[in-house]
This record gives C-alpha cells, structure tokens and sequence, in this order.
C-alpha cells in the first residue's frame, strides 16, 4: 500500500515482500507483518485491512479507552500499540509477527513483537535509545528515536532482510543573496549583551577624545609648591593640595616665571581615611567587579576572555544539512545551517555527515568580523536493469528520476529511497547510499508478473465431527457458473464477485479486487449460520427511455442498522464509479431506492454493477456483479 504523500521523504520500507511477508504503510504506521514462510493459504488483504480499521480507530478513540504502560506515549500510539497486540494475539492466523515504526507530531517510534531487530543512528550522532515493554498480553516492546537522527530497523527473514527507514526533511543550500538563519543567529548574539558593547564603544570614544585634548593643549609639568611663611604665634595651616606648574621649555622656551596654579579642591580631596581600611575599600572594589564579571561570564555561556576581546563569526552551510561540527578537536553543540562565535584568532575546523562526507579546514578572523564556509557534498548514481528486456522507471526519493539504464551526477550523499516501476513488473523499492566523491552503482532485478491473478475457490462443512472440504459446489464468477470446488480461477485485474452456492443454504459471496500476479482465496463454509445477502431483484436490461430501480434490502436473521449503501457502476468495461442509495430507515435494517442514472450511461452498449452495503458496526457485504445491456 504505497502512497505518495509528503511524508514520504521522512519514512520508507524497503525489502522484498513475498510470500509470508506483508508491507503496510501510511503517514502514521509503517510495518512489516511476517508470518511462517510456509504458511499455507495466507491472505495479504484482511490485514492490511485489519491495519487500515486498526490506525483510523486508534486517531479517533476516545481519552482513556485504555491506560498507558508508561508516561511520555501519546494516547494515539497507545491505541495502535494496544491494537497490535491484540490483532496479533486474537485475530490473524497463522500467528503473526511484527516489526516497523510509528510517527505521530513529529515524534516517531519503533517496535516489534515476536521477532528480533536491530536499530542503526545513520549520522554518527551518539545512539540512544531504550527499549520499553508493553505490559499484558504477547510480548511487545517500543521505544522512542531521536527525531532529528537518522534511523534504521533492521528485520531478520529467511526470505532477506527488510528494513524500516526514518530520516529528517533534507533542506536545500539557502541563495547566497538572501537572508539566511546565520545572519538571524549572528544577530541574536550581538545582541544578547547590548551594554558591554555600548560601554565598551563608549570608552574608546571617550579615551580618543581625551587623548585629542592632550595633543592640542601646551605640556605641563608640576613645580613643587614654595613654602609658605607662617607667624610665629600662630599654628602652621594644612594646605591639602596646592601645586604650581609651569609651561614646559619645549613649549614655551624663551625662561620666565611661571605662574602660580592653584588646583581646584576636589569633592572627595576632603575625605582622607587611613592607609588600612583605604586598602580594604579597594581591595574589596576589585572583588566586587570580579564577582560581577564572573556572573555576566556565566550567564552568558562565554569564557571570560570573550567579554575582554571580543569574537567574530563563523558561518556555515552544507549540503545536506545536518552536519556535525568540531573546532579546536572540541564538538559543537546543533548541527549546521550554524553560526559559531570564535576568539579572535586561527581555529582548526572539522566537519562530518556522518560516514558519508566530511571537510577540515583553518579559519583565521579578527574581533567584530564575519566568516562563511559552505560545502556541497555529492556523487554519482548509476543504475541498470539485469533484464534488458525490461525498461524500469526509475523515482530517487519520490520524484522521477528517468528509465535505466542512466547515470546522474551531483546526486547528496546520504541514504536515498529508490524505487522502480514497470509494465508487466512488480514494483519494489531499494535503498541506495551516496558518498562524496564516489559513484554508487544499482543493477536493478525486475520480477515479471503475469497480467492475471489466481484465485483459488473452496468449500468445507463444518459439523459436530470437526471440518472437512467439500467437493463439486458449485463456483459462479461474476453471476457466471465457471466450474465447482475445488477450483483455480485466472481473472483479470480489477473487482471480481465469487459466489459458492449449495444446494441447501445461503450462499457464500465474496468480492475480490484482483492484482496482476496475486494470489486470493474464497472459502465458503457450511453447517453454521449464514451470513446476511445484499437482496434485490436485477433488471435483465437498461432501458435508457424507462431506467430499472433497484429496491435493496439486507436480509439477515437480526436486523442490522445500516450506515451506508452504495452502488458502484462502469460502462464498456471502464473505472468503477461509486453513487449512493437513498437509504430508508424502518423496521428492520431498512430499504435503499436506486435508479440507474441514464445521464451516465452515454453511449455504452453495456453496464456492469454491484452492491456495497455498511452496516453501523463496520461490516460491509457485497451482492455479485451483474453486466447487463443497454438499449434505447
């Protein structure tokens, strides 16, 4: 069940499903199911169904329909947990294991049960993971995976080993002329200490301006001051600061008196302490202005030379991005796009992608500056097919690549998704790894399918005495008698009514969409209560002037509420459209009116129908299908 969704670059299957094996995968749930390889008669299609109803109940349940094992799971993937385990232990036969993933809001999930498997971090990145039992029931076990990493889940099988996949979206190399998330970080932390720099700047300017003064204004030198006479009678007056200065010989050189200054008292010239406790007030300043340096260092996440010289910033790109990043033999916390603050000065710098690419380089900037270093890693793919009969197409990662064989250049190192399609062939997918500077190469090995399924019918009884087949009922196809039980059926692709009718009893009716090369069963089984028939009587013709209603009824021994009934109709061996019933409900399961809508038909010389009919429980019956002709 492969759909193209824009999931499809994050989560993938890869493997060769066969007999025993079976793929499921959806935007929530990804899924190998894996029973006995010699299973007989395992049917593909009720569980893919099963996990079809399983993920649409388990999004839609209720709060606190069951109760979680562990805190941290979302209520959503403890309902597809719980209902694993139970289509397992309850529902499918032969026993069956299973191993995949689960993605919900941008977590994702892996697990298994009944069945080994082995988890790989892609990237290098430190592995961490922990597995988690589910409690009750078959054993069980989940755990969460990192959503930024790339994973993969290996599953053993006899038949070869499949894999689950999960990686991160691959972003593109930003355009050089616009604003890139380097340009935002580097903005952010020169802002993240707007007044260290504005006191910073501040000084400079204020040291440049007071340095400007001294060039301009004439030298002065500092004269002793002259004693000053004092009368006798009278105590000698503390002079607390007085100084004559005179203009120095450089300046003015012609010898003259200079004149007596007097400096001005300063408000704090009044203030003298004593040498000890001036010593502890100083003392206990610089402590201070340390401890507040120490806090701004901290706070800051930035050793403390950087609030003394400064930093400039390395930014860098790579393609792919996610890169790991090292300076100094040093990792660096986020993977790129990254926006480094580095002492001014030369760095060494590493880069890894994992095994896949990885650079060094030296880097050298001063304070205030801003570095860029941007890598594009790439190789070569090259793919063949090993039948040259066969002319595959070719898609890399869910975007059309061309047909084999070809060969492509600048392709991102990486894992990468392919997958191959042709006429005739059952399409598969395969996973490819990219190295720079290296070229991968893929001899591709397409396996033919016949344009026919095979549908085997059969019949048993089942008694007091146990069950055994029965031989010689009869089998119609399409409302054709086509031979009795036990009987093989090649049918064309596309829905397909098998009705196995006795003499005694309800018939047995079963509606199968058949694929190019599958294998399908329809089993009738007798002795026991039959199961309710889509009734009503089918025109022989279709007259286009008087169009045939259908009156459509459920017959059942207990009335069944119906929640749907549609009629699904093609002309000239066309698509099947689906048009509802007008549905009545009354006594019983109620009635459905439809009448053939002569605007549809145009100028079809036939028209094939059948009848879908839902009851309220999620159970659904089919009436067989009818090709009758059209006439005026």
């Amino acid at each position: 069940m492969n759909a193209s969704r824009s999931h499809s670059d994050r989560l993938a299957l890869s493997g060769r499903a066969g007999q025993g094996v079976v793929g499921y995968r959806s935007e929530f749930l990804h899924l190998w199911v894996l029973a006995a390889d010699d299973a007989p008669g395992l049917d593909p299609q009720p569980i893919l169904e099963a996990l079809k109803d399983l993920e649409h109940a388990a999004l839609s349940l209720p709060g606190g329909v069951i109760s979680p094992p562990a805190s941290g799971l979302p209520l959503e993937v403890q309902h597809a947990l719980a209902g694993l385990q139970f289509l397992r232990d309850q529902l499918w036969e032969p026993p069956s294991e299973f191993a995949g993933l689960l993605s919900l809001g941008g977590r994702v999930w892996a697990i298994h049960s009944g069945i080994e498997v082995t988890l790989e971090q892609m990237t290098g990145a430190p592995a961490r993971w922990r597995w988690h039992e589910w409690e009750g029931g078959s054993p069980l076990a989940w755990s969460e995976l990192g959503a930024g990493e790339v994973w993969r889940l290996d599953v053993a099988n006899p038949a070869g080993v499949l894999h689950a996949h999960y990686r991160p979206s691959l972003a593109a190399l930003p355009p050089a002329t616009e604003a890139d998330a380097f340009a935002a970080a580097a903005r952010a932390q020169a802002e993240s200490a707007p007044a260290r720099d504005e006191g910073g700047s501040a000084s400079r300017q204020a040291r440049r301006r007071r340095r400007k003064r001294e060039a301009a204004a004439p030298a002065l030198r500092v004269v002793p001051p002259a004693p000053v006479p004092a009368p006798v009678h009278a105590p000698v007056p503390r002079v607390a600061s007085v100084a004559r200065v005179e203009r120095s010989p450089r300046v003015a050189p012609a010898p003259r008196p200079a004149p007596l200054l007097r400096a001005a008292p300063k408000p704090w010239a009044k203030l003298r302490l004593p040498a000890a406790p001036r010593a502890l007030l100083v003392g206990a300043g610089l402590g201070l202005l340390a401890a507040i340096l120490g806090v701004a260092g901290f706070f800051a996440r930035k050793p403390l030379t950087a609030l003394v010289v400064g930093h400039y910033t390395l930014e860098m790109t790579t393609s792919p991005a996610g890169a790991r990043v090292r300076v100094d033999g040093q990792p660096q916390p986020g993977r790129t796009p990254l926006a480094l603050a580095l002492a001014p000065g030369e760095h060494r710098v590493d880069v890894g992608y994992g095994e896949y690419a990885s650079a060094g380089f030296t880097v050298d900037g001063v304070r205030g500056s801003v570095v860029r270093r941007d890598f594009a890693w790439s190789g070569s793919l090259g793919i063949a097919s090993s039948d040259s009969t066969v002319r595959l197409a070719v898609m890399l990662d869910g975007v059309a690549l061309g047909h084999t064989p070809l060969w492509r250049d600048a392709v991102p190192v990486g894992r990468h998704r392919l997958g191959f399609t042709a006429p005739g062939v059952r399409a598969w997918e395969e996973e490819v790894q990219v190295r720079a500077g290296q070229s991968a190469r893929v001899s591709a090995d397409p396996v033919k399918v016949p344009n026919y399924g095979l549908v085997t019918a059969r019949a048993q009884l089942v008694s007091s005495d146990g069950v055994q087949d029965m031989d010689g009922v009869p089998v119609f196809v399409d409302g054709q008698h086509a031979g009795a039980t036990p009987l093989d059926l090649k049918l064309s692709p596309g829905p397909h009514s098998v009705r196995i009718a006795r003499a005694a009893g309800a018939p047995s009716i079963h509606l199968i969409d058949v694929q190019p090369g599958g294998r399908f069963f329809a089993s009738a089984e007798f002795g026991r209560p039959a199961d309710p028939m889509v009734a009503f009587d089918p025109p022989a013709r279709v007259s286009r002037s008087a169009p045939p209603r259908l009156a459509i009824r459920l017959a059942a021994d207990l009335p069944l509420p119906v929640r749907q009934a549609s009629v699904f109709l093609r002309t000239d061996g066309g698509a099947f459209v689906r048009l509802p019933v007008a549905w009545t409900a009354g006594s019983g399961s109620g009635q459905g009116v439809f009448d053939f809508p002569v605007d549809r038909l145009g100028a079809a010389k036939s028209v094939t129908y059948y009848v879908e009919l839902e009851t309220r429980e999620g159970e659904e019956y089919f009436s067989e299908l009818h090709t009758i002709p059209v006439q005026p």
